[in-house]
């Protein structure tokens, strides 16, 4: 199975953490650029200072996500033989977003599946946030 993509994790831990810590690296890195640019080392260190902040928290935000994702089903057989639906068309082999119980997520699956369709779960991956399925024939 392919490892994790930008993509994945967006998915997995939503959009929200990404844009803060892009912003407070952007932040950072525009005040380090700017510092060197004019020689003035206050805003260096200022822009170094913010960049470490925005890193801690984006790896803060990691953490956060996925301990609070893994604990709700300590027992990954909860979700075996469970019905969800394909939140958007992915090929065979390749991970996907998969909707189950008002929660979205990662799916893998050795046939392609369409936007809508139905599918059941076989196994947790033993990062417990990836779903193997299978099509539900209708």
């Amino acid at each position: 199975m392919p490892g994790d993509t930008l993509v994945d994790r967006i998915f997995l831990y939503g959009i929200r953490p990404a844009i803060i810590t892009v912003v407070i690296l952007a932040g950072g890195g525009y005040l380090v650029v700017y510092g060197a640019l004019r020689g003035n080392t206050d805003y260096l260190i200022s822009g170094v200072f913010i960049a470490m902040i925005g890193a801690g928290l984006g790896i803060g935000f990691h953490r956060t996500e996925t301990r609070k994702i893994t604990k709700k089903y300590f027992s990954p057989a909860t979700l075996v033989g469970k019905q969800g639906r394909v939140q958007m068309a992915f090929a065979a082999g390749t991970k996907g977003v998969v909707h189950l119980e008002n929660e979205f997520w990662s799916g893998y699956c050795e046939q392609d599946l369409q936007a809508g369709d139905a599918v059941e779960v076989l196994s947790v991956d033993p990062d417990k946030v990836t779903l193997r399925v299978r099509r539900v024939e209708k």
